[in-house]
């Protein structure tokens, strides 16, 4: 079946934003968060828990002198480790509404849809304050009523993460991705692309389960089939997490990116903000619901569009 072009690249342009707003939600672990909390764990180790760690190039920590020190000698503090685990396996379901589905200036269209897929990787240390990782991850968008828009995404990504003392523990990692969008049945491939990503990130531990993390990112697009929806990305983003119990978390984020599309000779500003609360059930087993509302200011006033979208899921995710 013919189908127009241009809504073709609405329907491109929907994969990739709906793609990016799930990882900054956390629903795939493949993802270079992914690959930065693994290489946090492995370097700040037992930082993780509330004891404190090992002195560092130097002997253990001795327990404070207390009354029988002259029976039992001197008592030394364990400090509990972190089990890093290097594989990782994500299933996820999540179903969204969103009050503009082709993503137009005028004109919109709710829907509901549904997101369903699969995620997997592998992140491990190299040597001292290097890590290597690389995952695969394949899901469907499947829309209610206009199945037009309906498609498959996945994307495969290897890349390398150093940890950078010298700037207060920054994270920096770059990264080599490939990704292709088709049909729901795989049949016919509708816009595929070689992506270098670099990205830097710093996190803040304000106190147990309370994080802020700040990054910046760049996407350049390097063989795009075809050459229209292809653009380079230039990112900043923020997020705050609170642990509220042991099972309920909430986080909030925002990012702002300016895409640059070569090919055409267009320029958009996208601002997107997000806000999440998820339920463990188990440790693996996780509900979730999420909010998400972007706007994108374009240089051909035609791709102009704001869209909200929300929705709730559930993953299972394990590593071994």
């Amino acid at each position: 079946m013919h189908r127009d072009p241009r809504r073709w690249l609405a329907a491109a342009a929907l994969a990739l934003i709906t793609a990016g707003a799930a990882a900054q939600e956390g629903a795939s672990a493949f993802s270079k968060a992914r690959a930065s909390d693994t290489a946090r764990s492995h370097s700040l180790g037992a930082d993780l828990f509330d004891g404190p760690p090992p002195a560092p190039d130097g002997p253990p920590l001795a327990a404070p002198k207390m009354k029988g020190d002259e029976e039992f000698g001197e008592q030394l503090i364990l400090a509990r480790r972190a089990q890093v685990e290097p594989w990782s396996i994500s299933l996820d379901a999540q179903y969204f509404f969103t009050d503009n589905v082709a993503l137009v200036p005028e004109g919109e269209i709710e829907d509901f849809y549904l997101r369903a897929g699969f995620s997997a990787q592998y992140a491990n240390r190299v040597v001292g304050d290097w890590f290597v990782d690389a995952g695969l991850s394949s899901h469907h968008y499947l829309h209610d009523q206009h199945d037009f828009f309906d498609f498959h995404l996945l994307r495969a990504e290897a890349g390398v993460t150093s940890r950078l003392a010298f700037l207060a523990d920054v994270f920096a990692s770059a990264h080599y991705a490939w990704f292709r969008i088709s049909d729901p049945d795989l049949s016919e491939g509708v816009f595929q692309d070689h992506i270098i990503s670099v990205n830097v990130q710093k996190v803040w531990k304000r106190s147990r389960g309370q994080q802020i993390v700040f990054g910046l990112g760049a996407d350049f697009s390097l063989a795009p089939e075809p050459a229209e929806p292809g653009r380079h990305e230039y990112s900043a983003y923020a997020s705050y997490k609170l642990r509220l119990t042991e099972r309920i978390s909430v986080q909030a984020g925002y990012r702002g990116a300016f895409y640059d599309y070569t090919a055409i000779g267009r320029q958009d500003w996208n601002h997107s903000t997000s806000l999440g609360c998820s339920y463990d059930l188990n440790g693996r087993f996780r509900v979730s619901v999420s909010g998400s509302a972007s706007f994108n200011r374009s240089s051909a006033s035609f791709f102009d569009y704001d869209n909200i979208v929300s929705g709730a899921g559930v993953s299972f995710h394990l590593e071994f």
